[in-house]
Order: structure tokens, then C-alpha cells, then sequence
């Protein structure tokens, strides 16, 4: 049986060229092999498909209370601000270089006064926290493989590691490295050590990789687990401003279907059932500045708790709730940020927005007015995801950043007044 076409060598060109055939006879035994002359043709130019055009960015009007707008180079990880307001820290994750690390802003003059970088170019880090004098400032990171082929392509997790700088002196106060793939964010100082959520291995493995809570001493390195799940991945939504408590949150697993929320006693290591629901979901969580409030948000639902008994506090829970119902506010979508103000009265959520122009999610935060049940103020302006929110300790900005690489800052109103708590000279403070 002959075809209609040879295959012919890709070096033979255009033109002619000569293909020797054999063929096996069925029974008879070999036929003489022949040589022939075929032509060769330019095969059909595959129809050009038309180009993906980009995605246009949404258009978004930034809110009458933005104050200022500090842009970076990379995703926004971090902010907090030193106790007394002075100083403004925003952790920028920029992978492809540049100005990356801890930049420090000082708030009187609205300029940029220090850069702390990142321990090494593969160095990654996506926790920032500020001791609670003021004077050490700190970062959990992980270090990154890359492929030997092409320097610029990601392979995997090569180690982790905590880095401690003095704020004053911008020098290193204390450092730990581990040559083990895994990731760790700092939740809290703790007088000489921190305390530290780990997790072992790389998380698209498919066996159980092993999660811990554990205080981490500066001086020694000594580790000291507090909570360890072996099979199920453990994670810290928010520590209660005494250090006593911390919102835990475990994620599904081979064996359960379920994530729990639950308190962890950070002294004993003993936990209270909050919450359960089916599925693996984004949570954000936060303690009221009195630590007596506890508010977690899972799977469109956003819940209040109260820390010393462990109840629902529904009445909270429920005038949330008719507010996350209402007509026209349908396009609501998850929450990825939480925090309450100083004094307790507003909660800022960040909500994430679907934009039906451009296609993509932008940002809505809502600050909700604890007293009154209401929306007393939305802000608008971002064009990403927003994951890091931080509250001036005086209660009258509020920073805000996440993908879209910048860091925006906004007039917070006092509920008692209703107007904007804004003195002369403070517009271009952070």
C-alpha cells in the first residue's frame, strides 16, 4: 500500500530530492529496494492567529479621602507603623529586582528615609512586623530556587529565615537561616523571641507537609513549638493585642473536608473550637484593640466572636450580614483584609469588586461603623488586590497596599464628628 506523500528531511530544501524505498513483500519474501525523485514544496503557512490584546486596566477614581499615593516596584507585603506614628514601614516584594526591601517613611515630612534590603536577590518575604517599643523591626523570608537553565524561572524553595533589623541604626540586630525548603510569617515580638508560624516543604507537594506555631529566641535560634499539626496546614490570621490569643485557622486535608477556625492560648497551647465550614477559603481575621472582639471572615461570611467565652456575638454578626445582602451591593465579592481602628469604632474590610469593563477584580474598602451598623465610608482607588492594612496609631490615616505596587493613605473620619480629622500641613504625610 503507497501514500499519497512522503516525508522528506527538513535539510533537503526546496526543489528536488531523492528518497530511497524498501518495503517487505507480504510472504514473497524482499522487493528490490528503488530510488526516487520526488519534488518538494513550501508546506502551507498555518493561519495566523490574531493576538491577544491586554487586558485593559480598570479605570478607578480614587476616593476624595486619599491623602497620598507612594508607589513601589513590587507587591506591597507589609505596613506598620511604629507606635508613635512617626514612621511608616511598607515591605515591598518586587521579584524582578529593583529598589526591594523594607522601606521606612517618615510621616512629618512625607519622605522616604532608609531602605532595609532583603537578605539576598532570591530572597522573598511577605511578613512585616514592628516590635512594640518601637525599635526592631522584623521579616520572615524564604529563598528561592532558580532554574540553572535560565536564571530568571522559578524551580522551588531552597531555604527560610528570619531577619531583625534596629530601626534606629538601620544595623542587623539578629538573623536565623534553615537550609530546608519552607516558608514561615512572623505574628508577633514576643520580649526576646518571636512567634512564628512554619510550614515544612513546599505546598504543592502531595503528601502532608507538617505546620507548627512555634516561639522563635533572637539570641539562640532556639525553637519552641507551641501548636503542631502534622497533616493539616496551620495558619495565624491574627494575634490579640495582649499576646495571649491567636486566631488559628487549619486548612482541609486528606482526611477532612473542613477548615477550623479556633482560638490558641499562646501560653498553654490549648485551643477553643470558633467556627467550621466545608472547603478550602480565603480567611482574613482580626482582634479588636481591647482583645475582647474577634472577627474572621470564611466563605462569604463574616463573623464577630467573643475571645473570653468563645460565643458568636450575632447581633454584630447579623447587621454585617444585612448589609453584605443588600441589592446594591451585589457585586461584593470576598474579603481580603480586616482591621479595626484604634479606638474600636470603625472596621475597615477591604472587599474585592468584579469590574465588568476590564474584567478584573479591583478593591472596595468599607469602613463599617460598629455603633451605628452602617457603611460609613467607602474607598475607592485600587486596582488589585489589596492584602496589607494598617491604621496610624492616632487613628486619622489608614494605609492601605497590595498588587497594584502602591501604598495609598487615607483621611479617616471620627465617627463622634462625622468630619474628617485632618490638620494643616498633614497633606503630604504618610
Amino acid at each position: 500500500m503507497f501514500h499519497d506523500s512522503v516525508r522528506v528531511p527538513e535539510e533537503a530544501g526546496l526543489g528536488t530530492a531523492k528518497v530511497r524505498l524498501s518495503f517487505d513483500a507480504w510472504k514473497t519474501g524482499q522487493v528490490a529496494p528503488a530510488t526516487l525523485t520526488v519534488p518538494v514544496v513550501e508546506p502551507k503557512a498555518k493561519p495566523k492567529t490574531a493576538e491577544r490584546r491586554p487586558r485593559p486596566e480598570p479605570k478607578v477614581a480614587d476616593s476624595k479621602e486619599l491623602r497620598q499615593t507612594l508607589r513601589h516596584d513590587g507587591y506591597i507585603s507589609g505596613l506598620a507603623y511604629t507606635p508613635d506614628g512617626r514612621l511608616l514601614a511598607m515591605l515591598d516584594n518586587n521579584k524582578k529586582g529593583g529598589d526591594t526591601g523594607v522601606h521606612l517613611w517618615d510621616t512629618m515630612t512625607g519622605q522616604k528615609r532608609s531602605t532595609f534590603p532583603l537578605p539576598s536577590r532570591n530572597s522573598e518575604a511577605f511578613t512585616l512586623r514592628i516590635d512594640p517599643a518601637g525599635k526592631m523591626l522584623a521579616i520572615a523570608t524564604r529563598e528561592v530556587k532558580m532554574r540553572t537553565d535560565d536564571p530568571n524561572l522559578y524551580e522551588g524553595w531552597r531555604a527560610w529565615g528570619v531577619t531583625v533589623w534596629d530601626i534606629a541604626t538601620g544595623k542587623e540586630k539578629a538573623t536565623f537561616r534553615e537550609e530546608q525548603p519552607g516558608s514561615a510569617a512572623i505574628l508577633a515580638f514576643d520580649g526576646d523571641s518571636l512567634l512564628v508560624t512554619h510550614q515544612e516543604g513546599e505546598p504543592w507537594k502531595k503528601r502532608p507537609q507538617p505546620s507548627r506555631v512555634m516561639r522563635l529566641d533572637l539570641a539562640s535560634g532556639k525553637r519552641t513549638s507551641l501548636y503542631e499539626s502534622k497533616d493539616r496546614e496551620c495558619g495565624v490570621a491574627a494575634v490579640s493585642p495582649d499576646g495571649r490569643s491567636a486566631l488559628l485557622i487549619l486548612r482541609p486535608s486528606t482526611k477532612t473536608v473542613t477548615t477550623d477556625v479556633r482560638l490558641l492560648d499562646l501560653k498553654t497551647g490549648q485551643t477553643r473550637p470558633l467556627w467550621e465550614t466545608r472547603g478550602a477559603v480565603l480567611s482574613a481575621g482580626t482582634f479588636a484593640p481591647d482583645g475582647k472582639t474577634a472577627a474572621v471572615f470564611l466563605w462569604n461570611k463574616l463573623r464577630f466572636w467573643d475571645v473570653a467565652t468563645g460565643r458568636e456575638r450575632t447581633e454584630l454578626s447579623e447587621r454585617y450580614g444585612a448589609f453584605w445582602k443588600r441589592p446594591d451591593n451585589e457585586r461584593l465579592g470576598g474579603i481580603t483584609a480586616m482591621r479595626f481602628s484604634p479606638d474600636g469604632k470603625l472596621l475597615a474590610v477591604a472587599h474585592e469588586v468584579f469590574d465588568i469593563p476590564s474584567r478584573q477584580n479591583i478593591t472596595e474598602i468599607v469602613l463599617w461603623d460598629l455603633a451605628a451598623s452602617e457603611a460609613r465610608t467607602t474607598l475607592r482607588g485600587h486596582t488589585g488586590y489589596v492584602s496589607q492594612m494598617a491604621f496610624a496609631p492616632d487613628g486619622r490615616t489608614l494605609a492601605t497596599g497590595g498588587s497594584n505596587k502602591m501604598v495609598k493613605l487615607w483621611n479617616i473620619s471620627s465617627p463622634a464628628s462625622g468630619t474628617t480629622n485632618r490638620s494643616a500641613g498633614q497633606t503630604k504625610q504618610p
